[in-house]
């Protein structure tokens, strides 16, 4: 685990010991070497005992900076420091080149959550890079702030935030907020900075900078996107064959090992990947790919590790993590643990991912209606029948959804995607008092100005990374994760493109495909879609029943009054059986009352420990009753 924290008095005087003792004396920070650093009006420590980028602090006459960083700007990335050396001169260039104004971290290109205080002032900043790959937090007390980059050291133990639980079971949008009351999240591409006793929140950069149309012809627009890619793949290597790679036999993650391959045998790049490593899923259920991922590792010769046999809600010999954020994919701690184990036991330190694409590539259809909306009606809907033909759907279903919803007024569109959308199970008084009915996914899906829907849903997704880089929050413990996708040049590039340069009909990411041909193997550039986990999901509720009940006799979620155990039941059964339809949203609030119950020691009681009656996760998933599990209930 790596942390940092950073607290500022906001009369410059020092920070009294009862706040230094709260903070460093914190469950997530009991194991871990701290170093500390102090100031004028200012405390803060930094450490860690986990891979990846160990945070660290600097300082001038006048200023501290403390946090992580990772600039991908540099003209010779291959040869920067790594490790916390490599922290350090990144935090540097930081603390350098800010000049006090907001803008001033547009400048930086890369990974970074850090924050910087002037000592003169006794102000404070916390800046984070422009998709939140790095975390930071932030807590507003009577005389002091401070900030984080986990979210729990900030905490009051056990007091959660009904409302972020609720948002997070209905799929509805937090914004700022966390788990934990009063501890807010610093949004990406913002600052937020001390003014007058108050905490500010400023934006530096937005996508939505860089959405005007590029009109150029496409062999020039392909070949300028093949460029930054390398560029994004390269930025994010380590020499020595210390950076490996996932390998799903995906479009994503298949381009990334390709492309660095040929960066490293055209001399482009000092050396290739150490490995890949690839989950296998051993069921039949239609997650493996091996046949793609196969393709990409006898392209190049390299070495590539199968995870296998881990699967959601499969333990190993390791107490579940208390992770800082809940994510929807807690279930399968196992699994990623032992991934990260495997790449970092082979040598690797770094793994690239294929993260981002889907979220500004992966386009959507929706661009028909923004057509319609500027008097291309004709056009709009003779592209729906050619959709509609490549992926043997109705046309009239198709136009409805992609030309009509999209126009529909407010009013109308809650009619056509009803409030249903939030899981039956959310009780109806929580459905009421957060207002998640207007809030959800769906409910947000066709929102923009009309003629601007396409750039809007882009714009939408790439807001939530967030979310999706916490999704292996348990790896991260032990390797760094970097995601050329999210290079910052890449995407103000992309987010330009014509829409039809990346929403195709079985063809999403056209201009990667594209930009790949000759670097990719053709039978993963020209594959139309991807493998599905739906058939895993079925199986875990199938093979898992019993124990969800069992799990549910103590839920948290349903003391907080939020969800319905019976309706959940219910729903566990019926996605068992065959109901496809909520089973996503099922293994999303299993996933979140899990992670509380880790969290409130209701997962394994404490006192009961070492005491035959108490059956670890292991066991519990061991003990077959026809199909069936049979728990010790007091331990749950």
């Amino acid at each position: 685990m790596n942390v940092f924290c950073a607290v500022v008095r906001f009369d410059g005087a020092p920070v009294p010991d009862a706040w230094r003792i709260r903070f460093s004396s914190a469950q997530c920070c009991r194991t871990l070497a701290l170093e500390f650093v102090e100031g004028a009006g200012f405390w803060g420590f930094a450490g860690g005992n986990a891979a990846g980028r160990r945070p660290t602090w600097v300082r001038d006459r006048e200023r501290i900076a403390i946090g992580t960083a990772r600039l991908d700007d540099s003209s010779d990335v291959d040869h920067a420091p790594s490790g916390s050396s490599r922290v350090a001169s990144d935090l540097r260039r930081i603390l350098d080149a800010w000049s006090g104004e907001v803008e001033t971290a547009a400048t930086f290109i890369g990974d970074f959550a850090c924050v910087i205080y002037d000592e003169p002032s006794h102000s404070i900043v916390g800046v984070r890079d422009a998709f939140g790959v790095d975390t930071l937090y932030y807590r507003s007390f009577p005389d002091i702030v401070a900030f984080a980059s986990r979210a729990d050291l900030l905490a009051t133990e056990h007091d959660y935030d009904r409302q972020f639980l609720a948002e997070f079971v209905a799929r509805a949008d937090s914004g700022t907020r966390t788990p934990y009351s009063g501890v807010c999240a610093v949004p990406p591409a913002h600052v937020v900075r001390t003014l007058a006793r108050r905490v500010v929140t400023q934006r530096y950069w937005s996508t939505a900078s860089f959405t005007t149309p590029d009109t150029r012809p496409l062999p020039a627009l392909v070949e300028e996107f093949r460029e930054h890619f390398a560029t994004a793949v390269r930025s994010r290597m380590s020499p020595n064959g210390r950076t490996w790679a996932q390998l799903s036999g995906g479009l994503d993650s298949s381009s990334v090992v390709s492309m660095a391959q040929t960066l490293a045998s055209t001399g482009r790049a000092s050396s290739g990947l150490g490995g890949t490593v690839t989950l296998v899923d051993p069921h039949g259920t239609g997650g493996d790919e091996r046949c793609y991922s196969d393709s990409v590792v006898g392209a190049y010769g390299l070495r590539n590790e199968q995870v296998s046999g881990f699967g959601f809600w499969q333990g190993d010999s390791a107490e579940p993590p208390r992770t800082d954020q809940p994510t929807p994919a807690y279930l399968m701690y196992a699994r990623d643990r032992r991934m990260a184990e495997v790449v970092r036991a082979a040598g690797g330190e770094v793994l690239l991912t294929g993260y981002g694409a889907d979220h500004y590539l992966g386009g959507s259809a929706v661009f028909l209606a923004d057509w319609a909306v500027k008097g291309r009606w004709r056009d709009a809907l003779q592209e729906s029948m050619r959709w509609a033909v490549a992926g043997h759907v109705s046309f009239w279903t198709f136009a409805l959804h992609n030309i009509v919803m999209p126009l529909c007024p407010a009013a109308v569109l809650r009619r056509l995607l009803p409030a249903v959308t939030v899981p039956a199970w959310v009780e109806p008084r929580a459905v009421r008092e957060f207002v998640l009915a207007e809030r959800t996914m769906t409910q947000q899906a066709y929102r923009g100005k009309a003629g601007g829907k396409y750039v809007t849903d882009v714009l939408r997704a790439l807001d939530g990374m967030p979310d999706v880089l916490a999704l292996h929050a348990v790896m991260q413990d032990v390797v760094e994760e970097r995601h050329p996708f999210l290079h910052r040049p890449l995407v103000e590039f992309a987010v330009g493109l014509p829409a039809q340069l990346c929403a195709q009909p079985m063809a999403r990411k056209w201009i990667l495909r594209e930009a790949m041909r000759g670097v990719l193997p053709e039978t993963v550039r020209t594959r139309p879609g991807k493998g599905s986990i739906d058939g895993s999901l079925a199986r875990m509720l199938a093979r898992n029943t019993g124990w969800m009940q069992a799990l549910l006799e103590r839920s948290v979620l349903v003391d907080m009054e939020l969800i319905n155990r019976a309706a959940l039941v219910r729903a566990i059964e019926g996605g068992a059986n065959g109901a496809d339809d909520q089973r996503a949203s099922i293994v999303r609030t299993l996933a979140l009352e899990c992670w509380l119950q880790v969290r409130s020691g209701r997962w394994v009681d404490s006192e009961r420990k070492g005491r035959e009656s108490t059956i670890t996760f292991d066991q519990q998933m061991a003990i077959p009753n026809g199909g069936r599990y049979e728990h010790d209930q007091a331990a749950l």
